[in-house]
């Protein structure tokens, strides 16, 4: 019956399908979980896997590329027989269809072609008289590794046998990840030793019968997603969830980001305490979580202290078996999900462990959505070699640390160096005796090896503190580690005393008063006029009876006014507001209101846009232009008045007292005020100038919107 109803399906129109399918769901029938998949036959090409296709596009498009490349590596402590060896290869050839399948384009669409025999001949070397063999080895292994395949010809699989000692060797397998991932690869590893192990014994490995092979699997998708309707279902499920995200985490780069990055990558890594490891464990049970997602979750509060921002994309690979027809067919199944991680301070290991345990159920739901189909759906803007969607990655599985059949015992061979896709991949995995070891891929181009280091060790400490507080908000987790507390508690840095900017400024006015002060486009002014110029603003200021301490909101054009009229709020102890005259009126006057400024200076026409506040109309120049002009002596004998004012007991303007407010963007809320002291500004200001060795005859650009923190320096 349900052949029957698949084959009606194909000769429908949309719509009638869309119906029947209702129909089929009323009455108990639900195809998305019965759809079977059947072998097809095996005329002609066949076509590609969704996977496939995006793997087909960027090997067009980065023929020389390496990245994928599925490569695993194993240590052999036993006497080998290298025709047993190579016959052992030769039938997990022949068992597997994607191990004798190349790829070519007809029409301009690629397809996938299974030839009925090939041969995959074993590539032996010896390093048994090399003073290192080892290290000779993982050289050798790694040259095989980054060999390049003929997608056309094939074959697209490759071994290697090292000889290391009499009874010692390393086995190294390539595939293309077009026919192969890394479950893949694990199957062929214990398959091989499993046939090596019945042919030393003069039988034949027992190997059940696949029921399905990677081809039928590949039509199957295209028929399930699309007639069954998963795709959209799916898809929507996706775009909902990853909307409004940006694609990068903001990494600190210890190297000019290129837009010619190789796929060099290099891994460090690393354990977590054993006892952090149990109490991690203790904690998953009490959440009904699992060990996959609090290391998700840790890593994410990792990205989250590193970049500060409110939300990570974080790219999650899956099998794609979860027909179990497929768990033993090898092919490129793996699926990668991207998961947006929305965070902030105050949010505990436990809120976000919730959050990502009740993603990871609702993901599962839509697992089988094609990574390619979702980048076609949002368009993001493609760059070679670059992911579209994420740059960073994690994965947990569990592994065996030996395998022992025969006498002939595997052991995972350690590097370091490999090829990368992404900046950044981090691999946590559960050992048999329960330990939890961590590997940090990264890109060679973008980090140095100690900035990694100091990750991991971040990654370990950050750990601790989570299970030690899981209720503890995590901008208050404990992220150095006690080498680095120590190292500032050792050699803390001494405050160095600054004066006020409003009397450093004064004395340039007092010392070099027809020096350049600023200058926009044709618009210059000297120290001593700019001085001046805020002095009468002050003076304004105080006949509209503002008070040490109170907001003064600047809403000026960019010019000199905005200048002076910021100098002349501080010379009378005031707060700075400086407002972005582009801004909405509703956010302006939320703004105003929660600072509780008092007045506002702004020009004559703006000043509409602030009914019911005091407002001081500036024009430029124009506040100073029509009054007397003060000598040089006499400026400096007003300002000496503010500053002795400033100095009495009601001083405003002491290092710890409010200089000025700047308000966050607001994009995870209202927008939120950030007071700095005079103290903390003057500070930047003299750190800045040591830092980039400022001398008299330098000139600073302004460009920043007053609005922004960064154009107070």
């Amino acid at each position: 019956m349900l052949e029957t109803i698949i084959t009606q399906l194909n000769e429908l129109s949309p719509e009638r399908r869309a119906a029947l399918l209702v129909l089929l769901k009323q009455r108990g029938i639900d195809l998305a979980k019965q759809w079977p998949i059947t072998q097809v036959a095996r005329e002609g090409l066949l076509p590609l896997s969704y996977g496939q296709e995006r793997l087909w596009f960027l090997a067009q498009w980065a023929p020389d590329s390496t990245a994928y490349h599925i490569a695993d590596a194993v240590v052999i402590d036993g006497a080998l027989e290298l025709s047993a060896l190579q016959t052992s290869i030769d039938l997990v050839v022949a068992r597997h269809e994607s191990l004798r399948t190349t790829f070519h384009a007809q029409d301009g669409i690629a397809k996938q072609c299974i030839h009925k025999t090939m041969t995959v001949p074993i590539a032996w070397q010896t390093v048994v008289n090399q003073p290192d063999a080892l290290s000779c080895a993982k050289r050798l292994v790694a040259a095989h590794e980054s060999l390049t395949f003929n997608l056309s010809a094939g074959p697209l699989f490759r071994v290697l046998v090292i000889q290391l000692q009499a009874e010692r060797s390393v086995l190294s397998l390539v595939t293309h990840h077009l026919i192969s991932d890394e479950w893949s690869l694990s199957l062929l590893i214990n398959e091989f030793a499993e046939a090596y192990a019945a042919l030393q014994h003069g039988q034949t490995p027992a190997w059940s019968v696949l029921p399905v092979a990677y081809a039928d699997f590949a039509v199957w998708q295209r028929h399930y997603l699309t007639l069954t309707q998963e795709l959209d279902r799916q898809l929507a499920f996706w775009q909902n969830h990853l909307a409004g995200g940006q694609r990068e985490v903001e990494l600190p780069y210890d190297k000019p980001k290129s837009k010619e990055l190789s796929d060099a990558g290099t891994a460090l890594q690393f354990s977590i305490k054993p006892e952090v490891v149990l109490a991690l464990r203790r904690l998953c049970h009490e959440q009904q979580a699992t060990l996959f997602m609090a290391m998700l979750t840790l890593f994410a509060l990792l990205l989250y202290r590193y970049s500060g921002q409110a939300s990570v994309r974080i790219g999650i690979p899956v099998a794609n078996r979860s027909r179990p027809e497929l768990a033993g067919v090898v092919g490129f199944f793996v699926n990668t999900q991207v998961w947006q991680i929305q965070l902030h301070g105050g949010m505990s290991f436990v809120e976000v462990l919730t959050f990502v345990r009740e993603h990871a159920l609702a993901a599962q739901a839509h697992a089988e959505l094609p990574l390619e189909q979702l980048v076609d759906a949002l368009q993001p803007e493609r760059q070679p070699g670059v992911n579209p969607l994420f740059q960073v990655m994690f994965n947990h599985q569990y592994r065996a640390e030996s395998t022992e059949l025969s006498g002939v015992k595997l052991t995972p061979l350690q590097r370091e160096e490999r090829t990368t896709q992404f900046e950044l991949i981090l691999d946590s995995v559960e050992t048999q005796d329960g330990q939890l070891q961590g590997t940090l891929t990264y890109a060679a181009d973008m980090f140095s090896a100690e900035a990694m280091k100091r990750m991991a060790e971040h990654l370990c400490q950050l750990a601790e503190a989570a299970v030690t507080e899981p209720e503890r908000a995590m901008r208050e987790l404990t992220l150095l580690t006690e080498h680095e507390l120590n190292r500032f508690i050792a050699n803390p840095v001494a405050p160095k005393p600054c004066r006020s900017l409003v009397e450093t400024i004064f004395s340039q006015a007092e010392q070099s008063p027809d020096l350049i002060g600023v200058q926009v486009d044709d618009s210059v002014i000297s120290y001593a006029e700019l001085v001046d110029w805020s002095l009468a603003i002050a003076d304004e200021l105080v006949v509209l009876g503002l008070k040490p301490g109170a907001v003064v909101a600047l809403c000026l054009p960019r010019g000199t006014a905005m200048i002076a009229a910021q100098l002349g709020v501080l010379v009378c102890g005031g707060v700075l507001l400086p407002l972005d005259p582009d801004t909405s009126s509703a956010r302006l006057a939320f703004m105003l209101d929660d600072a509780d400024a008092s007045l506002v200076i702004t020009t004559h026409a703006w000043s509409e846009r602030f009914p019911g506040r005091t407002t001081l109309s500036l024009h430029p120049r124009s506040a100073w232009a029509h009054t007397e002009r003060r000598s040089a002596s006499r400026t400096a004998e007003r300002s000496r008045l503010y500053s002795d004012a400033e100095r009495g007991n009601d001083s405003h303007t002491t290092d710890k007292m409010p200089a000025y407010l700047i308000y966050t963007s607001g994009s995870t809320g209202k927008p939120k005020a950030v007071m700095v002291s005079h103290g903390a500004w003057a500070a930047q200001v003299a750190a800045m100038a040591e830092l980039y060795d400022l001398q008299a005859d330098d000139v600073c650009l302004h460009f920043a919107s007053f609005s922004f923190d960064a154009a107070m320096e």
